[in-house]
């Protein structure tokens, strides 16, 4: 499996005017269309309202509520509970041709009187007939989802903007509460906050079948009251969700999990890109405890972590994260839990970290990868294979720059066909106590000796070269001066056909090193690539 590439998405403004065509909506034989245009309130044509409110409190399941935006915004005084099977569809301009939300923002704004609490809107009991589409919600401050509360149901929220809410305690932007499937799709979360969970999204216990795809989750908060489980600055989960082609940015946590949260969770991460994510604790991109999930063709670049985990932290569970770029995120903590400049490992079960290109990491240790654990418990263990280790570092001795192992008992095991390289401090492996040597087969290690003069192993770490199919040498990338580095290997390179099995090392075959154009990939192009 190799990763998917790594062009990062256009803004989000710019994504929408190229989203999928909008079709006017179909209406189903003897619906309602209801117009909401306060211009044309009491003209002669079809039935135009002045408010939503008042053409939502006419419509019944199968009916269209249609809001241009010369009425924006919307000022509302309480929540807009939707009614089940209605269509809500904004964005329209003042001929109601499209809709296009991009070019009339039609925003509902709440406005409460002082001491009230409420969400923007609420669908609760709303099955998948209901659509709630082309709107921006602001202003809503309350217990759970301060923009919009999702409960016992399915709806559709399509192409919304939710921005400037709070939650005094899960789900900032948006909650997807028990009994809810909510599709929440081609939507923008910027500047929420929840004072606990889920500064952008919080998918409780029990939301089965929750879906977020091609979203924007932006400058959202959370965890910042005292929550010994509190965080998730951009999307909390405790439920199964798949989380696909998102945006997850300039996000914080005060505790843990900047970018997203996973607890007890078979969350699905695929095709996502998570940028400069920050958490006060562990997890500055991802914070993954217990369950079962999967890591599969993101990008995790320039996350922090104020202990450990700047890219993702590990907490229990048996996770794989596979086909994903991890590039400079750092973990600023000191200490038994600090390191793990990509990803730290405290104890995991059976874990997976394969064919990922992880570059420019940093910690005091474990540059890349550290793993730890409870004293003498060899159940625990991490499979690190066919990666590709380009320039981490860290900054303690005989800390291992690209991967640290100990001082305690989680171990990785079968760690090999990986490249280790050029390490800017530190060595490439290294372990702390004798029971922490990593099972290392099939790898090739190198500091150049002269920018890094640390050796490949260090600490407690034998010497593996030339045992085991172990090699140390400069693997002859095709350029790792350019950014992001290309890492393909060159024919002639020590690490093309000396893995296990007369593999390659590394995360790349031998390739092409002419350098070419990169086209932005359509979405077609990436599953192409997964195949």
């Amino acid at each position: 499996m190799r990763p998917l590439s790594n062009v990062r998405p256009g803004p989000f403004r710019a994504g929408i005017s190229l989203a999928l065509a909008i079709l006017p909506l179909a209406v189903p034989a003897g619906a309602a269309t209801r117009f909401v245009d306060p211009v044309r309130a009491g003209t002669v044509g079809p039935p135009y309202y002045a408010t939503i409110v008042e053409a939502h409190a006419l419509s019944t399941s199968g009916d269209t509520v249609a809001v241009s935006s010369s009425g924006s915004p919307y000022v509302h005084t309480a929540v807009l509970a939707l009614t089940d099977g209605v269509v809500y569809q904004g964005g329209y301009g003042p001929d109601f041709e499209g809709p296009n939300p991009a070019s009339f923002e039609t925003t509902i704004e709440l406005q409460l009187a002082s001491g009230d609490s409420a969400s923007v809107v609420e669908a609760i009991g709303t099955g998948s007939e209901t659509l709630f589409a082309g709107f921006t919600l602001t202003g809503g401050a309350t217990f759970n989802g301060g923009g919009m509360f999702c409960g016992a149901g399915a709806p559709t929220i399509r192409d919304c903007i939710v921005r400037d809410n709070y939650a005094s305690n899960f789900g900032g932007g948006i909650m997807i509460g028990a009994g809810s499937s909510a599709f929440i799709y081609h939507c923008e979360l910027r500047g929420n906050q929840a004072r606990r969970r889920g500064g952008g999204i919080m998918v409780a216990v029990n939301s089965p079948d929750a879906r977020i795809e091609f979203c924007t989750v932006e400058a959202c908060s959370a965890a910042v009251a005292a929550d010994p489980e509190g965080g998730g600055g951009g999307i909390y989960a405790t439920s199964p969700v798949s989380i696909t082609r998102t945006t997850i940015r300039d996000c914080y946590s005060g505790l843990d999990g900047g970018g997203v949260l996973a607890r007890d969770a078979d969350v699905f991460l695929a095709t996502n890109w998570l940028f400069d994510n920050r958490a006060a604790r562990h997890g500055g991109g991802v914070y993954a405890d217990g369950s079962a999930g999967q890591i599969r063709g993101c990008q995790i670049e320039g996350s922090a972590a104020g202990v450990s985990g700047g890219g993702v932290y590990f907490e229990t569970g048996t996770w794989r994260i596979e086909g994903s770029f991890l590039r400079g995120n750092s973990a600023e903590g000191t200490g038994l839990e600090q390191g793990g400049g990509a990803m730290f490992f405290e104890r995991s079960t059976g874990a997976i970290v394969r064919s990922n290109e992880i570059v420019n990491n940093t910690a005091q240790e474990g540059g890349g990868i550290r793993i730890t654990g409870p004293n003498f418990r060899s159940i625990l263990s991490v499979e690190i294979s066919s990666n590709t280790f380009f320039g981490n570092g860290a900054t303690n001795a005989q800390a291992g720059g690209s991967l640290h192992v100990g001082p305690t008992g989680n171990f990785a095991d079968l760690v090999y066909n990986n490249i280790f390289s050029h390490q800017t401090d530190g060595s490439a492996v290294s372990c702390f106590g004798a029971f922490n040597q990593p099972v290392l087969r099939y790898n090739c290690m190198f500091n150049d000796g002269v920018a890094n003069r640390d050796p490949e192993y260090d600490g407690d770490c034998d010497d593996r070269t030339n045992i085991n199919g172990n090699i140390k040498g400069d693997p002859r990338f095709c350029d790792a001066t350019t950014s992001p580095p290309n890492l393909k290997l060159q024919f002639f390179s020590p690490c093309v056909g000396t893995g296990e099995n007369g593999a390659d090392m590394g995360v790349y075959p031998e390739g092409d090193c002419v350098a070419v154009q990169v086209e932005s990939m359509t979405w077609g192009r990436l599953k192409a690539s997964w195949r």
